[in-house]
């Protein structure tokens, strides 16, 4: 029998697919990052590009490490054939260079004098300065050039093409370079960053990490069969994600993300309409920070759950017509059972009703405060009330003071 292929000296050297593997691992990881509306493409205008809603673009290259060699080191023909590359797509149209990010991600760190510099810049004046730095590093100074001759021949065509480019396009690029640096595990990197932007149980973001890479992959593979372009809109690609997490995560609770509320949130809160709404019915000082206190939450807790991809966005819509449709058929019951009180009275039990009812969103399971500041949040725009006349009452106190 031969030997197992594990231990056959071979002197075939994985890096071109080590280099085509980075560049899917990072299109994952920019499809965790991009915001609503975007696209990201593979191998489209860049090694990874995002274009966004507004039409502005980032193109990424993206550099594996295989034994000791370092793609942004002065005279690295690498870097200057990326900065190359960015010269011509700004000419042709495809990364704008007044419209467009430029990155170099490295899965490892390294470091290059003339790199950190250009990735440092943030205006055209110091790009102009580092560009001024970097011919006089290669060529000495301007007009001769003395040292140009001593530039060796494999990154002399590389380097010209950069340093004598037009001065508002290659200026506008420096301007808009970053070098991104990962450990060293390309994987970790991806791992961590489903941690840290994605709300996920950490059981299951191993398995997150496994799912999606395929999902990916299986994407890509369509729109290559088809002869599209490798293209994944990210709302697409975070509606997966989250129907993934639903289906796996075994928590039957909402965290709650709200602190309690500062004493000028408190001061605030007494001004606004969701207040005047309990005042009409006379409640006590206490009563009205504790609706403060939940209607800050379930606000928080909205923006919180839809921005880590907890909750779907429409749910909270169903939910505020549940609300409704709660409030409504309490206040029916509440003007049965009570005919014979007064409208604060009738106010005082719709109000507590109201307060005790219990529900969840998208089956689980709420913080206590959220349902009563769903309520309130409901109040604050007159969509219901607590007291019988608390539309016409409030609206005529509204007009009174304006006029």
């Amino acid at each position: 029998m031969g030997k197992a292929l594990s231990r056959i000296n071979s002197s075939h050297v994985p890096g071109q697919l080590l280099g085509f593997s980075l560049q899917v691992t990072r299109f994952l990881s920019r499809l965790i990052t991009a915001p609503p509306g975007s696209f990201v493409s593979l191998e489209v205008f860049d090694d990874v590009g995002i274009e966004y809603p507004g039409g502005s673009r980032t193109g990424e290259q993206d550099k594996s490490i295989t034994g000791d060699g370092n793609p942004i080191a002065n005279r690295s023909v690498d870097l200057w054939k990326t900065f190359g590359i960015w010269v011509d797509a700004a000419h042709t149209g495809e990364l704008p260079p007044n419209n467009s990010i430029y990155t170099i991600y490295i899965s490892r760190p390294l470091s290059g004098d003339i790199a950190n510099k250009f990735s440092a810049a943030n205006s055209i004046e110091e790009s102009k300065v580092v560009l001024l730095q970097a011919q006089k590093e290669f060529w000495g100074n301007a007009p001769d050039y003395p040292n140009k001759v001593n530039v060796s021949p494999t990154l002399a065509p590389y380097l010209e093409k950069v340093l004598l480019a037009d001065e508002a396009i290659i200026c506008n690029i420096i301007k808009n370079f970053n070098l991104e640096l990962g450990s060293g595990s390309p994987q970790n990197d991806l791992r961590r960053m489903i941690e840290e932007n994605l709300f996920v149980p950490p059981e299951i973001v191993d398995d997150l990490v496994i799912y999606l890479q395929g999902w990916v992959k299986k994407e890509l593979d369509i729109k290559l069969e088809q002869k599209k372009p490798a293209i994944i809109e990210r709302d697409n690609f975070k509606n997966e994600t989250i129907s993934y997490i639903r289906k796996h995560d075994n928590r039957a609770i909402l965290n709650n993300f709200a602190q309690s509320p500062k004493p000028e949130e408190i001061q605030a809160g007494l001004l606004q309409t969701y207040i005047r709404q309990l005042e009409l019915i006379e409640c006590a000082p206490e009563q009205k920070i504790c609706a403060i206190n939940d209607y800050i939450c379930a606000s928080i807790n909205r923006v919180e759950w839809v921005r880590k991809g907890i909750v779907n966005r429409e749910s909270f819509d169903e939910l505020e017509e549940r609300l409704r449709r709660t409030w409504k058929n309490t206040q029916s019951k509440t003007n049965i059972q009570l005919s014979n009180k007064n409208d604060i009275e009738k106010g005082t039990y719709l109000y507590s009703e109201c307060s005790n009812y219990q529900t969840d969103l998208e089956g689980l399971s709420v913080p206590p405060p959220f349902i009563p500041g769903s309520f309130h949040a409901l109040a604050d725009t007159l969509e219901i009330g607590w007291h019988p006349k608390y539309k016409n009452i409030l609206l005529k106190k509204s007009k009174d003071k304006t006029s």
